[in-house]
Protein backbone atom coordinates (compact mmCIF):
# COMPACT_ATOMS: atom_id res chain seq x y z
CA UNK A 1 0.00 0.00 0.00
CA UNK A 2 3.02 2.76 1.08
CA UNK A 3 4.58 1.89 -2.62
CA UNK A 4 1.74 3.00 -4.51
CA UNK A 5 1.18 6.42 -3.11
CA UNK A 6 4.98 6.83 -3.21
CA UNK A 7 4.18 6.19 -7.26
CA UNK A 8 1.30 8.45 -7.52
CA UNK A 9 3.09 11.56 -6.02
CA UNK A 10 6.22 11.08 -8.15
CA UNK A 11 3.96 11.50 -11.32
CA UNK A 12 2.89 14.50 -9.90
CA UNK A 13 6.03 15.99 -9.34
CA UNK A 14 6.93 15.26 -13.17
CA UNK A 15 4.01 16.99 -14.54
CA UNK A 16 4.74 20.18 -12.21
CA UNK A 17 8.55 20.22 -13.18
CA UNK A 18 7.07 19.69 -17.03
CA UNK A 19 4.71 23.14 -16.57
CA UNK A 20 7.49 24.70 -14.96
CA UNK A 21 9.75 24.07 -17.51
CA UNK A 22 7.53 24.90 -20.74
CA UNK A 23 6.37 27.85 -18.96
CA UNK A 24 9.90 29.24 -18.40
CA UNK A 25 10.97 27.80 -22.17
CA UNK A 26 7.57 30.28 -23.70
CA UNK A 27 9.01 32.72 -21.81
CA UNK A 28 11.83 33.26 -23.16
CA UNK A 29 11.16 32.30 -26.68
CA UNK A 30 8.46 35.10 -26.43
CA UNK A 31 11.06 37.52 -25.15
CA UNK A 32 13.97 36.61 -28.28
CA UNK A 33 11.17 36.91 -30.63
CA UNK A 34 10.47 40.21 -29.65
CA UNK A 35 13.85 41.59 -29.74
CA UNK A 36 14.56 39.81 -33.14
CA UNK A 37 11.29 41.84 -34.10
CA UNK A 38 12.73 44.79 -33.07
CA UNK A 39 16.57 44.33 -34.57
CA UNK A 40 14.81 44.01 -37.76
CA UNK A 41 12.22 46.85 -37.34
CA UNK A 42 15.35 48.75 -36.48
CA UNK A 43 17.60 47.71 -39.21
CA UNK A 44 14.84 48.36 -41.84
CA UNK A 45 14.63 51.72 -40.37
CA UNK A 46 18.37 51.83 -40.88
CA UNK A 47 18.05 50.66 -44.50
CA UNK A 48 15.42 52.99 -45.05
CA UNK A 49 17.00 55.81 -43.42
CA UNK A 50 20.78 55.09 -45.95
CA UNK A 51 18.12 55.08 -48.98
CA UNK A 52 17.58 58.72 -48.56
CA UNK A 53 21.66 59.64 -49.15
CA UNK A 54 22.40 56.29 -51.00
CA UNK A 55 21.28 55.86 -54.35
CA UNK A 56 21.21 52.37 -55.45
CA UNK A 57 24.44 51.64 -57.14
CA UNK A 58 26.15 53.53 -54.39
CA UNK A 59 24.64 50.89 -52.14
CA UNK A 60 26.45 48.42 -53.52
CA UNK A 61 30.22 50.60 -53.23
CA UNK A 62 29.16 51.43 -49.51
CA UNK A 63 28.51 47.89 -48.84
CA UNK A 64 32.22 47.18 -50.24
CA UNK A 65 33.79 49.70 -47.80
CA UNK A 66 35.86 48.61 -45.14
CA UNK A 67 34.34 50.49 -42.24
CA UNK A 68 36.29 49.25 -39.53
CA UNK A 69 33.18 48.52 -37.63
CA UNK A 70 32.25 51.98 -38.10
CA UNK A 71 28.57 53.72 -39.61
CA UNK A 72 28.41 55.25 -43.38
CA UNK A 73 28.24 58.71 -41.49
CA UNK A 74 30.89 57.96 -38.66
CA UNK A 75 33.27 56.64 -41.76
CA UNK A 76 32.10 59.56 -44.19
CA UNK A 77 33.31 62.43 -41.46
CA UNK A 78 36.49 60.52 -40.86
CA UNK A 79 36.98 61.16 -44.10
CA UNK A 80 36.61 64.49 -44.23
CA UNK A 81 38.80 65.20 -41.36
CA UNK A 82 41.45 63.02 -43.22
CA UNK A 83 40.55 65.50 -46.32
CA UNK A 84 40.48 68.45 -44.27
CA UNK A 85 44.06 67.88 -42.72
CA UNK A 86 45.69 66.65 -46.47
CA UNK A 87 43.67 70.56 -48.21
CA UNK A 88 44.83 72.61 -44.58
CA UNK A 89 46.69 71.03 -42.43
CA UNK A 90 43.97 71.30 -39.28
CA UNK A 91 41.75 68.32 -39.50
CA UNK A 92 39.09 70.63 -37.61
CA UNK A 93 39.42 73.80 -39.29
CA UNK A 94 35.80 74.72 -40.87
CA UNK A 95 35.30 74.96 -44.42
CA UNK A 96 34.84 78.45 -45.13
CA UNK A 97 38.49 78.78 -43.66
CA UNK A 98 39.55 76.49 -46.01
CA UNK A 99 37.79 78.24 -48.70
CA UNK A 100 39.71 81.67 -47.48
CA UNK A 101 42.94 80.09 -47.47
CA UNK A 102 42.77 78.37 -50.70
CA UNK A 103 41.67 81.45 -52.21
CA UNK A 104 45.25 83.63 -50.80
CA UNK A 105 46.83 80.62 -51.95
CA UNK A 106 45.72 80.19 -55.45
CA UNK A 107 48.56 81.37 -57.54
CA UNK A 108 50.35 78.09 -55.87
CA UNK A 109 47.18 76.04 -56.47
CA UNK A 110 46.69 77.14 -60.20
CA UNK A 111 50.24 75.80 -60.40
CA UNK A 112 50.09 72.80 -58.87
CA UNK A 113 46.58 72.23 -61.25
CA UNK A 114 48.67 73.05 -64.26
CA UNK A 115 51.35 71.10 -63.41
CA UNK A 116 49.30 67.99 -62.46
CA UNK A 117 47.85 68.76 -66.18
CA UNK A 118 50.58 68.74 -67.45
CA UNK A 119 51.88 65.64 -65.28
CA UNK A 120 48.42 63.86 -66.25
CA UNK A 121 48.51 65.23 -70.64
CA UNK A 122 52.48 63.21 -69.86
CA UNK A 123 51.28 60.30 -69.05
CA UNK A 124 48.41 60.13 -71.32
CA UNK A 125 51.22 60.46 -73.70
CA UNK A 126 52.85 58.26 -72.13
CA UNK A 127 50.03 55.75 -72.28
CA UNK A 128 49.42 56.53 -75.79
CA UNK A 129 52.91 56.03 -76.70
CA UNK A 130 53.00 52.69 -74.40
CA UNK A 131 49.71 51.41 -76.58
CA UNK A 132 51.51 52.67 -79.82
CA UNK A 133 54.68 50.76 -78.46
CA UNK A 134 52.40 47.87 -77.48
CA UNK A 135 50.78 47.65 -81.22
CA UNK A 136 54.20 48.49 -83.38
CA UNK A 137 55.07 44.98 -80.87
CA UNK A 138 52.32 42.97 -81.60
CA UNK A 139 52.61 44.34 -84.94
CA UNK A 140 56.51 42.91 -85.24
CA UNK A 141 55.64 39.70 -83.40
CA UNK A 142 52.97 38.88 -86.23
CA UNK A 143 55.77 39.92 -88.90
CA UNK A 144 58.28 37.80 -87.15
CA UNK A 145 56.21 35.10 -86.79
CA UNK A 146 55.39 35.66 -90.77
CA UNK A 147 58.99 36.00 -91.34
CA UNK A 148 60.16 32.78 -89.29
CA UNK A 149 57.18 30.95 -91.46
CA UNK A 150 58.83 32.22 -94.51
CA UNK A 151 62.11 31.22 -93.08
CA UNK A 152 60.72 27.51 -92.55
CA UNK A 153 59.08 27.84 -96.13
CA UNK A 154 62.39 28.67 -98.14
CA UNK A 155 64.29 26.22 -95.46
CA UNK A 156 62.41 23.48 -96.75
CA UNK A 157 62.56 24.54 -100.31
CA UNK A 158 65.96 25.06 -99.86
CA UNK A 159 66.48 21.77 -98.36
CA UNK A 160 64.34 20.10 -101.16
CA UNK A 161 66.59 22.26 -104.28
CA UNK A 162 69.60 21.22 -102.35
CA UNK A 163 68.41 17.64 -102.03
CA UNK A 164 67.83 17.67 -106.16
CA UNK A 165 70.91 19.44 -106.58
CA UNK A 166 72.94 17.26 -105.22
CA UNK A 167 70.86 13.87 -107.13
CA UNK A 168 71.30 15.51 -110.35
CA UNK A 169 75.33 16.18 -109.22
CA UNK A 170 75.12 12.40 -108.20
CA UNK A 171 73.93 11.25 -111.78
CA UNK A 172 76.10 14.20 -113.31
CA UNK A 173 79.44 12.01 -111.38
CA UNK A 174 78.18 8.95 -112.13
CA UNK A 175 77.60 9.99 -116.12
CA UNK A 176 81.04 11.40 -116.09
CA UNK A 177 82.88 8.88 -114.95
CA UNK A 178 81.05 6.50 -117.29
CA UNK A 179 82.35 8.58 -119.71
CA UNK A 180 86.03 9.10 -118.67
CA UNK A 181 86.19 5.22 -118.45
CA UNK A 182 84.44 5.36 -121.87
CA UNK A 183 87.06 7.78 -123.12
CA UNK A 184 89.90 6.43 -121.50
CA UNK A 185 88.95 2.99 -123.37
CA UNK A 186 89.24 5.04 -127.04
CA UNK A 187 92.09 6.48 -125.84
CA UNK A 188 93.83 3.41 -125.53
CA UNK A 189 92.02 2.17 -128.15
CA UNK A 190 93.33 5.14 -130.24
CA UNK A 191 97.00 5.06 -129.01
CA UNK A 192 97.02 1.26 -129.92
CA UNK A 193 95.86 1.95 -133.75
CA UNK A 194 98.14 4.85 -133.94
CA UNK A 195 101.17 2.93 -132.52
CA UNK A 196 100.38 0.73 -135.23
CA UNK A 197 99.54 2.83 -138.02
CA UNK A 198 102.81 3.94 -137.05
CA UNK A 199 104.76 0.85 -137.17
CA UNK A 200 103.21 0.01 -140.39
CA UNK A 201 103.92 3.05 -141.52
CA UNK A 202 107.96 2.76 -140.46
CA UNK A 203 107.65 -0.26 -142.29
CA UNK A 204 106.91 0.88 -145.31
CA UNK A 205 109.61 4.07 -145.19
CA UNK A 206 111.93 1.50 -144.90
CA UNK A 207 110.74 -0.01 -147.86
CA UNK A 208 110.78 2.89 -149.89
CA UNK A 209 114.14 4.06 -148.76
CA UNK A 210 115.19 0.37 -149.56
CA UNK A 211 113.52 1.11 -153.01
CA UNK A 212 114.67 4.42 -153.53
CA UNK A 213 118.73 3.21 -153.17
CA UNK A 214 118.07 0.54 -155.78
CA UNK A 215 116.66 2.91 -157.93
CA UNK A 216 119.70 5.33 -157.15
CA UNK A 217 122.03 2.69 -158.07
CA UNK A 218 119.93 1.73 -161.27
CA UNK A 219 120.04 6.05 -161.92
CA UNK A 220 123.93 5.86 -161.63
CA UNK A 221 123.95 2.49 -163.67
CA UNK A 222 122.48 4.49 -166.56
CA UNK A 223 124.16 7.76 -166.43
CA UNK A 224 127.42 6.10 -166.52
CA UNK A 225 126.11 4.46 -169.26
CA UNK A 226 125.11 7.04 -171.17
CA UNK A 227 128.42 8.70 -170.75
CA UNK A 228 129.95 5.72 -171.79
CA UNK A 229 127.91 5.81 -175.03
CA UNK A 230 128.30 9.30 -175.25
CA UNK A 231 131.23 10.09 -177.29
CA UNK A 232 130.98 14.02 -176.78
CA UNK A 233 129.85 16.24 -174.20
CA UNK A 234 127.30 18.51 -174.74
CA UNK A 235 127.37 21.63 -173.11
CA UNK A 236 124.12 23.47 -172.61
CA UNK A 237 123.39 26.78 -174.00
CA UNK A 238 122.33 29.81 -171.45
CA UNK A 239 119.98 31.04 -173.65
CA UNK A 240 117.90 27.99 -173.01
CA UNK A 241 118.40 27.57 -169.23
CA UNK A 242 116.47 28.88 -166.53
CA UNK A 243 117.41 29.93 -162.87
CA UNK A 244 115.73 28.70 -159.79
CA UNK A 245 113.34 31.63 -158.45
CA UNK A 246 113.32 29.77 -155.21
CA UNK A 247 114.45 27.08 -153.03
CA UNK A 248 111.95 24.49 -150.63
CA UNK A 249 112.72 24.84 -147.00
CA UNK A 250 110.80 22.48 -145.39
CA UNK A 251 108.65 19.23 -145.82
CA UNK A 252 105.72 18.09 -144.47
CA UNK A 253 105.44 14.49 -146.20
CA UNK A 254 102.62 13.37 -144.07
CA UNK A 255 100.55 16.17 -145.04
CA UNK A 256 101.67 16.82 -148.38
CA UNK A 257 102.94 20.21 -148.09
CA UNK A 258 105.88 22.54 -148.16
CA UNK A 259 107.29 25.45 -146.93
CA UNK A 260 109.54 27.77 -150.05
CA UNK A 261 111.49 30.63 -149.02
CA UNK A 262 109.71 32.99 -150.96
CA UNK A 263 106.94 35.54 -149.50
CA UNK A 264 105.14 38.84 -149.52
CA UNK A 265 108.84 40.36 -149.77
CA UNK A 266 108.81 38.78 -153.17
CA UNK A 267 105.48 39.41 -154.33
CA UNK A 268 104.35 35.53 -154.16
CA UNK A 269 100.37 35.49 -154.26
CA UNK A 270 98.77 32.70 -153.10
CA UNK A 271 97.32 30.43 -156.00
CA UNK A 272 100.71 30.50 -157.58
CA UNK A 273 102.11 27.57 -159.09
CA UNK A 274 105.91 26.34 -159.15
CA UNK A 275 107.59 23.28 -160.59
CA UNK A 276 109.80 21.28 -158.61
CA UNK A 277 113.61 20.32 -159.43
CA UNK A 278 116.34 18.34 -158.31
CA UNK A 279 118.75 21.14 -156.49
CA UNK A 280 121.33 20.53 -158.65
CA UNK A 281 119.19 19.45 -162.25
CA UNK A 282 120.27 22.02 -165.07
CA UNK A 283 116.33 23.36 -166.53
CA UNK A 284 116.29 23.93 -170.22
CA UNK A 285 113.65 26.15 -171.43
CA UNK A 286 113.62 24.34 -175.15
CA UNK A 287 113.44 27.27 -178.38
CA UNK A 288 114.94 30.64 -176.66
CA UNK A 289 112.06 31.95 -179.34
CA UNK A 290 109.08 30.51 -177.57
CA UNK A 291 110.49 29.04 -174.07
CA UNK A 292 108.01 26.12 -173.31
CA UNK A 293 108.27 25.31 -169.13
CA UNK A 294 109.20 21.73 -168.86
CA UNK A 295 107.58 19.51 -166.31
CA UNK A 296 109.55 19.27 -162.82
CA UNK A 297 109.18 16.31 -160.76
CA UNK A 298 106.28 17.74 -158.45
CA UNK A 299 104.27 20.68 -158.86
CA UNK A 300 103.19 22.66 -155.66
CA UNK A 301 100.49 25.55 -155.28
CA UNK A 302 100.81 28.44 -152.56
CA UNK A 303 98.10 28.31 -150.01
CA UNK A 304 99.44 30.94 -147.64
CA UNK A 305 101.67 33.60 -147.75
CA UNK A 306 104.46 34.84 -145.12
CA UNK A 307 106.62 37.84 -144.77
CA UNK A 308 109.78 35.75 -146.25
CA UNK A 309 108.26 32.51 -146.83
CA UNK A 310 105.03 30.39 -148.16
CA UNK A 311 103.45 27.29 -147.61
CA UNK A 312 102.48 25.71 -150.10
CA UNK A 313 100.66 21.78 -150.94
CA UNK A 314 101.96 19.37 -153.24
CA UNK A 315 99.56 18.90 -155.91
CA UNK A 316 101.53 16.54 -158.31
CA UNK A 317 103.84 14.26 -157.75
CA UNK A 318 106.00 11.67 -160.36
CA UNK A 319 106.18 8.14 -158.87
CA UNK A 320 108.85 7.23 -156.85
CA UNK A 321 109.88 10.88 -156.37
CA UNK A 322 110.79 12.21 -152.94
CA UNK A 323 110.74 15.90 -152.61
CA UNK A 324 113.53 17.15 -150.17
CA UNK A 325 115.13 20.14 -148.66
CA UNK A 326 117.29 22.64 -151.37
CA UNK A 327 115.19 21.56 -153.93
CA UNK A 328 114.93 24.12 -156.60
CA UNK A 329 111.80 25.89 -157.71
CA UNK A 330 110.58 27.59 -161.00
CA UNK A 331 107.39 29.38 -162.51
CA UNK A 332 108.43 30.77 -165.84
CA UNK A 333 106.16 33.61 -165.78
CA UNK A 334 107.11 34.71 -161.65
CA UNK A 335 109.50 37.65 -161.42
CA UNK A 336 110.31 38.51 -157.77
CA UNK A 337 111.71 41.95 -159.33
CA UNK A 338 108.54 42.99 -160.69
CA UNK A 339 106.62 47.02 -159.59
CA UNK A 340 103.37 46.46 -159.36
CA UNK A 341 101.44 49.60 -159.95
CA UNK A 342 98.40 50.42 -157.21
CA UNK A 343 95.10 53.43 -157.46
CA UNK A 344 93.66 53.82 -154.56
CA UNK A 345 90.23 55.29 -153.81
CA UNK A 346 88.08 55.54 -150.42
CA UNK A 347 88.16 55.61 -146.90
CA UNK A 348 89.56 52.24 -144.76
CA UNK A 349 88.87 51.29 -141.22
CA UNK A 350 92.69 49.73 -141.29
CA UNK A 351 92.13 50.16 -137.14
CA UNK A 352 88.70 47.84 -137.27
CA UNK A 353 86.68 50.73 -135.11
CA UNK A 354 84.00 50.93 -137.17
CA UNK A 355 84.70 54.93 -138.24
CA UNK A 356 86.50 54.28 -141.89
CA UNK A 357 89.35 57.35 -142.25
CA UNK A 358 91.03 59.31 -144.55
CA UNK A 359 93.96 58.44 -142.63
CA UNK A 360 93.40 54.76 -143.31
CA UNK A 361 93.56 55.00 -146.67
CA UNK A 362 97.06 56.82 -145.43
CA UNK A 363 98.33 54.04 -143.94
CA UNK A 364 97.42 51.46 -147.32
CA UNK A 365 99.12 53.69 -149.59
CA UNK A 366 101.83 53.56 -146.55
CA UNK A 367 102.10 49.59 -146.80
CA UNK A 368 102.44 49.49 -151.10
CA UNK A 369 104.93 51.60 -150.80
CA UNK A 370 107.07 49.54 -148.33
CA UNK A 371 105.52 46.19 -150.48
CA UNK A 372 107.63 47.87 -153.71
CA UNK A 373 104.39 48.57 -155.15
CA UNK A 374 103.61 52.22 -157.31
CA UNK A 375 100.98 54.65 -156.76
CA UNK A 376 99.25 55.37 -159.58
CA UNK A 377 97.50 58.92 -160.02
CA UNK A 378 94.24 57.60 -161.95
CA UNK A 379 93.12 54.37 -163.27
CA UNK A 380 94.27 52.79 -166.77
CA UNK A 381 95.71 50.34 -168.30
CA UNK A 382 98.97 50.27 -166.49
CA UNK A 383 97.48 49.79 -163.19
CA UNK A 384 97.69 46.36 -162.18
CA UNK A 385 95.81 46.38 -159.01
CA UNK A 386 92.46 49.30 -157.85
CA UNK A 387 92.20 49.18 -153.89
CA UNK A 388 89.01 50.34 -152.85
CA UNK A 389 88.01 51.23 -149.49
CA UNK A 390 84.51 51.30 -147.94
CA UNK A 391 81.62 51.92 -150.15
CA UNK A 392 80.44 55.37 -149.06
CA UNK A 393 76.04 55.46 -148.90
CA UNK A 394 74.08 56.83 -151.28
CA UNK A 395 73.28 60.07 -149.79
CA UNK A 396 69.13 60.54 -148.83
CA UNK A 397 67.74 63.62 -151.17
CA UNK A 398 67.80 67.01 -149.36
CA UNK A 399 64.09 68.89 -148.86
CA UNK A 400 63.35 70.95 -151.88
CA UNK A 401 63.33 73.80 -148.97
CA UNK A 402 66.50 73.62 -147.83
CA UNK A 403 69.27 76.05 -147.99
CA UNK A 404 71.63 75.61 -145.78
CA UNK A 405 74.66 75.74 -147.71
CA UNK A 406 76.77 73.56 -145.46
CA UNK A 407 74.59 70.78 -145.74
CA UNK A 408 73.69 71.16 -149.43
CA UNK A 409 77.74 71.10 -149.84
CA UNK A 410 78.24 68.02 -147.67
CA UNK A 411 75.62 65.79 -149.84
CA UNK A 412 76.79 67.28 -153.40
CA UNK A 413 80.17 65.72 -151.42
CA UNK A 414 78.51 62.19 -150.42
CA UNK A 415 76.86 61.93 -154.24
CA UNK A 416 80.74 62.79 -156.12
CA UNK A 417 82.08 59.91 -153.79
CA UNK A 418 79.46 57.64 -154.43
CA UNK A 419 79.49 57.93 -158.06
CA UNK A 420 82.98 58.09 -158.05
CA UNK A 421 83.28 54.81 -156.28
CA UNK A 422 80.77 53.26 -158.84
CA UNK A 423 82.37 54.40 -161.87
CA UNK A 424 85.77 53.10 -160.35
CA UNK A 425 84.02 49.49 -160.23
CA UNK A 426 82.88 49.31 -163.92
CA UNK A 427 86.17 50.98 -165.34
CA UNK A 428 88.38 48.29 -163.50
CA UNK A 429 86.17 45.62 -165.52
CA UNK A 430 86.33 47.39 -168.54
CA UNK A 431 90.39 47.24 -168.60
CA UNK A 432 90.51 43.95 -166.54
CA UNK A 433 92.16 45.17 -163.65
CA UNK A 434 92.05 43.06 -160.56
CA UNK A 435 89.82 44.66 -157.63
CA UNK A 436 90.48 44.43 -153.83
CA UNK A 437 89.51 45.67 -150.81
CA UNK A 438 90.80 45.70 -147.91
CA UNK A 439 90.83 42.48 -146.71
CA UNK A 440 92.26 41.15 -150.23
CA UNK A 441 95.03 44.01 -150.20
CA UNK A 442 96.19 43.31 -146.77
CA UNK A 443 96.74 39.51 -147.23
CA UNK A 444 98.23 40.56 -150.51
CA UNK A 445 100.69 42.62 -149.06
CA UNK A 446 101.45 40.13 -145.78
CA UNK A 447 99.91 42.24 -143.32
CA UNK A 448 98.32 38.92 -141.84
CA UNK A 449 100.49 36.93 -139.76
CA UNK A 450 100.33 33.56 -140.35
Amino acid sequence: MARARSSGSGAVWGMVIFGVAFTVSLGMAIVGWARWNKAETEQTKSVRAMKKYVKGEEAAIVRSLNLGGKSAVGYLLDQNRQMRRMISGDAEMPLDAIIKQKKEDRGVEIALFKEFDRLEAELAAAEEARATAEQNREESRQRATAAELARNNLAGEYADSLARLQNRMDDLKNDFDNYTDAGQEMIQNANHQLSEVRREKDLHIVQLQKQAQNLSGDVKELQDEIKRLTATEVVPSMEDVTLADGQIVSVISEESKVFINLGASEHVLRGMTFEVFDKDKVVRLGDPEEPVMPRGKATIEVIDVGKKTSYAQIVRKNRHTVITEDDQIINLVYDPRAVYRFYVFGDFDIDYTGLPTARGREKIEQKIIRWNGQLAEELNYEVDYLVLGVRPPLPEPLPEDEIDPVKIAARVKQEEAFKTYVNLEGEARKLSILVLNQTRFLDLVGHYER
